[in-house]
């Protein structure tokens, strides 16, 4: 899997632009530069000052274009058609334009402008192979939540990693399989909206909500979990230096709205040794979304006691 951008030769290029026309792939559009928001401004399409509690627009409410909203003619022109509310917040803005080809990430940087007939983007002479979103993890890091139940027992539930979610590099929208960014996109629509409304807690800065979305997304067959899933580990889906996402495909974890947990995160420091770095922190779960299905549930913990230097460990584990 590749971590460099490649540009794509003429030849290629006209493969893809052929693929474009024939093959009637969806696009996915992003703002070139993120551009920052608060909640309500984000739902106004405003996006220009700078908040604790901000999203980012880019990220979160990016554009996905259907086959069926396009049309492309052969000079490579890209005309949008019956999305005038969509795609308005992005016109006269430069964008990045990306869609896959062959399972190869392909993009290319473009304006919206208008015409007589509604807008277009012209593809460029430079196309590119963005770089791959790396997925796969190992047990590299590992994390364990304790608590007491009404006997003074303590229960510890064990927390692992899920392949398709990378914890040291951001995942962007445009990571999300093109099947899942239709309901990708109404999730976080809604996680947005829930918290304008006061019915959810502040969202912060928004990050941690494109993994959540897409494992909400992601159909469960429950004849096919893995041995983990069937035995109702957690998964850790996200971190950064100040939340953790965890992950089931069980409501059965005991893990309730704005209590407090302790909780112990395992990095190895060295691979193939047993050289680890342990930091010990307490969350409050801030907020917890379930899947319209209701098979899949996604826990947001925000840290209320961690120690500077393991913040420090964490913000440099993932700097995004």
């Amino acid at each position: 899997m590749s971590n460099e951008e490649k540009e794509l030769s003429k030849l290629e290029r006209e493969l893809v632009l052929k693929f474009l026309m024939d093959k009637k792939t969806p696009v996915t559009i992003n703002y070139e530069k993120k551009v920052s928001a608060t909640e309500t401004q984000l739902k106004k399409n405003k996006a220009e000052i700078s908040d604790d509690k901000k999203v980012s627009a880019s990220d979160v409410f990016p554009l996905v274009l259907n086959p069926e909203q396009m049309e492309i003619i052969k000079q490579g022109i890209i005309l949008i058609k019956n999305s005038e509310r969509q795609i308005s917040p992005f016109f006269g803005k430069k964008v990045r334009v990306q869609f896959y080809f062959n399972r190869l990430p392909i993009y290319f940087i473009s304006e919206i402008k208008s015409y007589s007939g509604g807008y277009a983007l012209v593809i460029p002479e430079i196309l590119k192979r963005a770089k791959e979103y790396s997925s796969k993890n190992n047990f590299d890091i590992e994390g364990i939540i304790s608590y007491k139940v009404h006997n003074d027992q303590l229960i510890n539930l064990y927390c692992y990693p899920l392949d398709g979610f990378s914890l040291l590099s951001e995942m962007t929208f445009a990571d999300i399989p093109v099947n899942l960014q239709q309901s990708s996109k109404a999730y976080l629509e809604k996680f947005v909206n829930e918290a304008k409304s006061g019915l959810s807690s502040p969202i912060g800065k928004g990050r941690h909500l494109i993994p959540v979305a897409k494992y909400l997304s992601q159909p469960v067959n429950l004849e096919v979990l893995n041995d983990m899933e069937k035995n109702q580990n957690l998964n850790i889906i996200y971190f950064d230096d100040e939340r953790l996402v965890l992950a089931s495909r069980s409501n059965n974890n005991s893990i309730e709205l704005e209590n407090d947990y302790d909780f112990e995160f395992s990095f190895v420091l060295v691979p193939n040794t047993r050289l680890k770095r342990k930091i010990r922190l307490s969350f409050t779960v801030e907020n917890i979304y379930n899947s319209d299905t209701n098979s899949s549930v996604c826990y947001i913990c925000k840290y209320n006691r961690v120690e500077n230097e393991d913040k420090r460990f964490l913000k440099e584990k993932n700097k995004f």
